[in-house]
C-alpha cells in the first residue's frame, strides 16, 4: 500500500491510524476544505480509518492528519504573516509543525469507545468531526453520555486538554515595536488557505504540460502533485536553456 501513514491518538472502533494517498491534480481541484481532502486521500485497508469513518474521528486526530497532509505536501516549517496591533507592521512567524505536534498531545484522560472523559458525575465523549453539523450552542450537551450537564466553560478546558486541536494563539513579537501579541492559527484553515493560494500554480503547470505533450485535462490531472510539478519544473528549466542559446547566438 503506496502513501502516508498517520498514526491516532484515538482512532475509530479499533482502527488506529490513517494512510494518505499521494495528492493528485484532480484531488486539488476537487476538494477545497481539509475534511473532505482527507476523504479522497484515505485509503481502505484492514484498521484503517477511511470513508465515512472519517467523521467519527475526534478533532484533535482530525488536526493530526492534516497537519501530516501539510508536512507531506510544504515540508515541516510553516510561515505566517502577522500584522502588529502596535504599528501595523507586518512581521513573519515561524514554526516546526512537528514540534507543535509534539507539545500538543492528549493528556491521557480520556479512554474507551468512544473516548471519552470523567468530570464530576458526568462522563462526556471527546467530540468528533460530526458533531459540528449541529447547532454549536448545544455541543457540550450532545457530548454527554452519562451525567448532569457539566458547566461548559470547565468542560471545554477539560475536553481540550484530552484531545488538543491544532486551532491556539501562537505569540509572537514584532521586530519592529517589540510588541508582543497572540495570532490566531488553525491547522485546518491555513492548509485550506495554502492550497488556495496553489490554486493558480496548478492552473499553470496544467497549461504548460499540455502545451509541451498535448495531454488531456483528465491525464494531466492524474498526476501526482510531485510528478506534475516535476514535469513543469524540466519544462521550465528547456525552456531557459532555449532562451539563453537564442541569446548568445544573437
Amino acid at each position: 500500500m503506496s502513501g502516508d501513514r498517520v498514526d491516532l491518538c484515538f482512532g475509530v472502533g479499533g482502527a488506529k491510524a490513517i494512510v494518505l494517498a499521494p495528492l493528485t491534480g484532480a484531488d486539488e481541484a476537487a476538494a477545497a476544505a481539509p475534511d473532505h481532502l482527507l476523504r479522497r486521500l484515505a485509503l481502505t485497508g484492514e484498521r484503517l480509518v477511511h470513508g465515512e469513518e472519517l467523521a467519527q474521528m475526534t478533532i484533535g486526530d482530525r488536526d493530526r492528519a492534516i497537519a501530516a497532509l501539510f508536512r507531506q505536501l510544504y515540508g515541516d516549517v510553516v510561515q505566517a504573516d502577522a500584522v502588529c496591533a502596535g504599528c501595523a507592521a507586518t512581521y513573519e512567524i515561524r514554526f516546526s509543525l512537528a514540534a507543535l505536534t509534539a507539545g500538543r498531545v492528549p493528556d491521557g484522560t480520556a479512554s474507551g469507545d468512544p473516548a471519552a472523559i470523567t468530570l464530576g458525575d458526568t462522563r462526556l465523549r471527546l467530540p468528533q468531526m460530526r458533531d459540528f453539523t449541529g447547532a454549536p450552542d448545544d455541543l457540550i450537551a450532545r457530548l454527554v453520555l452519562t451525567g448532569p450537564d457539566p458547566d461548559p466553560q470547565a468542560a471545554e478546558h477539560a475536553l481540550e486538554g484530552a484531545d488538543p486541536a491544532l486551532e491556539l494563539d501562537l505569540t509572537g513579537t514584532c521586530p519592529e515595536c517589540d510588541t508582543v501579541q497572540a495570532t490566531p492559527f488553525s491547522m485546518a484553515g491555513f492548509l485550506q488557505a495554502s492550497m488556495q493560494r496553489d490554486r493558480a500554480f496548478l492552473a499553470r503547470e496544467v497549461h504548460l504540460i499540455a502545451s509541451a505533450y498535448h495531454w488531456s485535462l483528465a491525464e494531466i490531472h492524474s498526476l501526482t502533485r510531485h510528478d506534475r510539478q516535476t514535469y513543469a519544473r524540466l519544462l521550465i528549466a528547456e525552456r531557459e536553456a532555449g532562451a539563453v542559446q537564442i541569446r548568445r547566438a544573437s
